[in-house]
């Protein structure tokens, strides 16, 4: 179905015609010069008279010699013709602009689409349904398929082939489908594998991990640095006393879940005498209890209740944005303390 040509058919017209015969007939044998058609298929020819005046013809039947035609083709006007006037098929732009837009048919070269500021190519489906199919030896492999609500499906068709459904919910909440041979599936689909990853991921929201409900929505992951400082009054009396020479402190927050290590140190040593609040937490625990973890000093020994290291314990929340070192049964001196923990936001 579609254009046809062969090479330099020619012939001349047995009977004139006026401008609006739909019917041309050559002269006896020369009909088998041009193309045959079946349905659908069609060529253009040219009418030529004695004065080189032209006019170009769809020829969509040929009976032999006798040719059905649409008149008055690629910007020609219909004219009058005689007897003996010669019918040719020639290069047309209405003949090159066929194979660009033809429908069936099989190409059997590379075919090159070159052009600037215009699409390269144009396929238009009147309904939803498949809008190109790709084939290998003549089996479908893969298609490119439009709805009924214009959502675009790509992807293969056989083996097992992954493909994507490209979901515009009316602009509202656009999102993307997996499928598999064409068909739409559920956690069966795989994004990479151990030899074949992907770079980076950008989310601006979160992701649902081993599961579809709230429990498994991760929102966060973060990692950065914060700025541990004892808080005034609180532990070794008046800590405008206490003078700080350095300060690290690093957290890792997943989710809900914050992660916290620190380190002070001290130009002198201090005395522990109670309880101690650090304050400056990356993130506020908001209530009491909401985590625990230890602390310990650079010399573990200057403490008789030393255990492996640890002096004692840490409670988050106990008030806004600290934690609390708790004092151990015997005072603490030492000019360095380092501390750790986790704690939960609620």
């Amino acid at each position: 179905m579609g254009v046809k040509v062969t090479n330099n058919a020619f012939g001349t017209i047995s009977a004139g015609i006026n401008t609006s015969a739909t019917t041309i007939v050559l002269d006896s044998g020369q009909g088998a010069r041009f193309p045959t058609l079946g349905s659908g298929d069609f060529f253009f020819g040219t009418l030529i008279d004695t004065s080189n005046n032209l006019e170009i013809v769809k020829v969509t039947a040929r009976s032999t010699d006798s040719m059905t035609v649409t008149r008055a083709q690629d910007n020609t006007t219909a004219r009058a013709f005689a007897i003996g006037d010669r019918f040719e098929l020639r290069p047309t732009a209405a003949l090159f602009e066929s194979f660009a837009q033809a429908t069936g048919g099989v190409i059997t070269s590379t075919q090159t689409f070159d052009t600037t500021s215009e699409e390269a190519a144009i396929f238009d489906r009147s309904d939803n349904g498949t809008i190109t199919s790709f084939k290998r030896n003549g089996t479908e492999v893969a298609t490119i398929a439009v709805d009924s609500t214009d959502n675009i499906s790509i992807g293969a068709t056989t083996n097992g082939g992954a493909g994507f459904h490209l979901f515009g919910a009316g602009g509202a909440n656009p999102f993307i489908l997996p499928m598999e041979e064409g068909a739409l599936v559920d956690n069966l689909v795989t994004l990479g594998d151990n030899a074949r990853r992907f770079k980076d991921i950008f989310l601006g929201g979160g992701a649902y991990i081993g599961g579809t409900g709230s429990a498994n929505y991760l929102d966060d992951y973060e990692e950065g640095t914060w700025t541990p400082a004892f808080q005034s009054g609180q532990g070794f009396g008046d800590t405008s006393a206490v003078t700080i020479s350095s300060v690290d402190g690093y957290y890792t927050k997943i989710g809900s879940l914050v992660t916290v290590t620190g380190w002070i140190h001290c130009t002198a040593q201090i005395t522990m005498n109670t309880h101690t609040y650090i304050n400056n937490l990356p993130f506020d625990p908001t209530s009491d209890r909401q985590g625990f973890g230890n602390w310990t000093c650079d010399d573990p020994a200057s403490a008789a209740a030393a255990s492996g290291g640890v002096i004692g314990g840490i409670r988050f929340g106990y008030a806004a944005n600290t934690m609390t070192l708790y004092k151990p049964s015997v005072a603490a001196t030492d000019s360095e303390f380092v501390f750790g923990g986790s704690y939960i936001l609620q």
